[in-house]
């Protein structure tokens, strides 16, 4: 699978940068690496993954190069924490995630919501039935149903509920 391919890919370039000390790339491969094994269900590959790249990312004081890997490497990081992986530098690192969803923008999920998911979503925050945004966007419901359940998966959510939340904790309801 496409992840499995990945992952070995991303064991190479980590012994690449070990061999060329390519710390910065050392780290963000090994960051990549915890998000697919955790995509994949891996929890402890995760893990271990993540606490070596912290490790290595500590002395430097890495920050930003977490922060632009999203918010699933946000998740990832509050179960380190919950773990009592690095729980210091964790806190810092989730403290910067805060400050940056505080600061709307929409870069912060891995995948941005396309211009016809963004009206969707507004509309599904404004409390529309699918038949109504259907009539205000003049698709059917079915195309309705595709862009919520697109939307759903980006935001990573099961619900309109929990999507209008999370949208509004990322500033993307406007």
């Amino acid at each position: 699978d496409s992840l499995g391919r990945a992952k070995r890919s991303l064991k190479d370039l980590v012994e690449v940068a070990r061999a060329e000390g390519r710390t910065g790339v050392q780290i963000e491969a090994l960051a990549l690496q915890a998000l697919a094994n955790w995509k994949r269900g891996e929890r402890p590959g995760a893990m271990i993954d993540l606490e070596n790249a912290l490790r290595l990312a500590k002395p430097e004081g890495y920050v930003r190069l977490f922060v632009d890997l999203g918010l699933p490497m946000a998740w990832l990081l509050q179960e380190a924490q919950s773990r009592g992986i690095m729980p210091e530098y964790v806190q810092v690192l989730l403290a910067a995630f805060n400050s940056a969803l505080a600061t709307p923008r929409k870069s912060v999920l891995p995948e941005p919501l396309t211009p016809r998911e963004q009206e969707t979503l507004n509309l599904i925050a404004a409390g529309l039935t699918n038949q109504e945004i259907a009539e205000q966007l003049v698709v059917s419901p079915e195309t309705v149903k595709k862009h919520a359940a697109s939307i759903y998966n980006k935001l990573g959510v099961r619900s309109r509920t929990q999507a209008t939340a999370r949208a509004r904790e990322l500033g993307l309801l406007g």
